[in-house]
């Protein structure tokens, strides 16, 4: 029987311990809710990159419409785009898009070469755990709530009990200490229609920057795309048959 693990901040991630392991990258405001907005709008691949330096050296590499995303400690950043998904739609036509963030990008740089890596968030949160259900392995399943700098975040912890949630609907599972505290958490969360996603210290930073209209998107959001997430070869693409492990 497969198990699922939760940690609760990527700088707990020790990437050589995933390589044997099915990952899953959270980070709900913003970096991974604005990835998957980015895919639901056919702008794909997306690159995640650890910081600005190096979006703008991949931003150099790329040919065709990049947009560049990106964020330092919620601060934006001179002429990149603010990771805000609500801010997508306004940019079609693009082909491809990098982003880099203060949490959710970084963890996806530290798990990058886990057997195979997801990127969730409350929009396809479901799908993903279809798609690790569905994993012709028994690899352990390690979700990384990508965290506040160091800190617990809420948000992204509810993420990952989303996940579990969906996973022990369809078959069984042993969880961790950790993962039976997300699911809990998950499940009391929704039982109040998601509004304890409004409180949490990330939507404070948000609100202090002017930038929390993506919170009623997330929300207005949740398991509204029915698509799986990977990271393969240093790009982030919808998964499709081929990609399956």
């Amino acid at each position: 029987m497969r198990k699922i693990l939760v940690i609760l901040n990527k700088e707990s991630v020790v990437p050589k311990r995933l390589s044997e392991c099915s990952a899953v990258v959270v980070d709900i405001f913003l970096a991974t809710t604005t990835i998957n907005t980015l895919l639901a709008h056919d702008i794909e691949p997306v690159y995640a990159v650890e910081n600005a330096e190096v979006a703008l050296q991949v931003r150099h590499l790329l040919s065709g419409n990049t947009l560049v995303f990106g964020e330092s400690f919620g601060y934006a950043i001179d002429d990149f785009i603010y990771p805000d998904p609500t801010l997508i739609t306004a940019q079609i036509g693009a082909t491809q898009a990098i982003i880099c963030s203060t949490n959710g990008t970084k963890a996806i740089q530290k798990a990058k070469n886990a057997a195979q890596l997801y990127i969730s968030s409350l929009a396809n949160g479901h799908a993903v755990a279809k798609a690790l259900h569905e994993e012709q392995s028994e690899r352990p399943i390690v979700i990384i709530a990508s965290g506040n700098d160091g800190s617990f975040s809420l948000e992204d912890c509810i993420g990952a009990g989303q996940i579990i949630a969906h996973l022990l609907k369809l078959g069984d599972y042993i969880l961790s200490d950790a993962a039976y505290a997300a699911q809990s958490i998950y499940e009391s969360v929704k039982a109040q229609n998601f509004e304890p996603l409004t409180h949490t210290e990330t939507v404070q930073l948000l609100k202090r920057f002017n930038m929390d209209d993506a919170v009623p998107f997330v929300i207005d959001t949740i398991e509204s795309m029915d698509f799986s997430t990977i990271y393969k070869d240093g790009q982030i693409s919808i998964q499709r048959k081929e990609d399956l492990q």
